[in-house]
């Protein structure tokens, strides 16, 4: 599908095609992508553009999406230009053109880019917090266990010969 190009004779050169394709580097946002758009949807129905049976037809989709791009294969010889035309592609193949589109009612390219990015980024944010918290609670565990061997052998140090020293696996 695409993007542009209804008012030229011509299609765009075979250099500035390949420029403006972004699949390569932005699949890391599907799922930011998908998360959005069904968060879209369900504003979409609160305000009466979409109906209940819609909703849950474009929902389920969305959703079924999320657990195939998660396999190997979901971008396979898919020639779309981004992540976000990959998703309209695949919603009109599924539900047809009219639900397809809707998903765009309200929302510019540029509003799905900036919470697609904004998603990511809070998820990474997030995902780097967790590891810092999980790296920082091993090196405390560490450091205990290495206080508690320096101890022993201060104490055999100081001739206290009846001290057993352990190494426990708690390092």
């Amino acid at each position: 599908m695409k993007l542009w190009g209804g008012r030229f004779e011509d299609g765009p050169s075979e250099v500035f095609d390949r420029f403006g394709k972004s699949l390569h580097f932005d699949k890391e946002l599907i799922d930011a992508d998908l998360r959005g758009s069904i968060a879209h949807a369900k504003g979409l129905a609160t305000i009466g553009v979409l109906s209940a049976d819609e909703l849950s037809r474009l929902t389920t989709a969305l959703e079924q999406m999320r657990d195939e791009a998660k396999q190997p294969g979901f971008f396979d010889n898919n020639t779309e230009e981004d992540v976000h035309t990959v998703v309209i592609s695949k919603l009109k193949e599924r539900l047809g053109a009219d639900l397809g589109d809707k998903i765009h009612t309200g929302r510019s390219r540029n509003d799905q880019v900036s919470l697609d990015v904004r998603l990511w980024l809070r998820d990474r944010v997030d995902d780097t917090r967790r590891r810092a918290e999980e790296s920082e609670r091993q090196n405390r565990g560490n450091q205990e266990a290495i206080q508690r061997l320096l101890d022993e052998i201060s104490n055999l140090a100081n001739g206290d010969l009846t001290v057993r020293a352990q190494v426990t696996e708690h390092m």
